[in-house]
């Protein structure tokens, strides 16, 4: 791929991501505050129209965009949206209150806390050399009916 068609790409992702931009920062005055969260399946109604649905492995795909115009949202604008997972459910709002940037922080915080303990895991791997190891998804990992008995 020439350098030519990367940058055209490139170009055309960021200004979807722009536009996308745009309709959240429209949608989220409307959801100021915890209080006024909107669901993930809410915004992503409200962005394109259908449904979010958990088994179109495409919607992933999509989302994924609009993850991106709300991190360009944080990052570019005045509009600084949160997300926040509750009760499994994700939800976005626009921060306004120092409770929820204390709540942000604390968020950001655990973060850099778990990317500690990968880079530990990164160098325990190569220490132990993982890459000579069997690799496998643990049983704990899969659903009961997916398990099957060995032969």
């Amino acid at each position: 791929m020439s350098n030519e068609i990367v940058l055209k790409k490139k170009i055309n992702v960021q200004g979807g991501v722009i536009n996308l931009a745009d309709k959240v920062l429209k949608i989220m005055r409307g959801h100021v505050g915890v209080d006024n969260a909107i669901t993930k399946q809410q915004l992503f109604k409200q962005v394109f129209g259908v449904e979010f649905s958990t088994s179109n492995y495409s919607h992933y795909f999509v989302y994924d965009i609009l993850k991106s115009a709300l991190h360009f949202c944080r990052k570019h604008t005045m509009c600084f949206i949160i997300s926040k997972t509750n009760n499994r459910n994700v939800i976005f709002y626009v921060i306004n209150s120092s409770n929820d940037v204390v709540a942000y922080h604390k968020d950001i915080d655990n973060k850099i806390k778990n990317m500690g303990a990968m880079k530990g895991r990164a160098t325990t791997s190569v220490m132990e050399q993982w890459y000579k190891q069997a690799w496998q998804i643990s049983n704990k990992f899969k659903k009961p009916e997916l398990i099957t008995a060995a032969p």
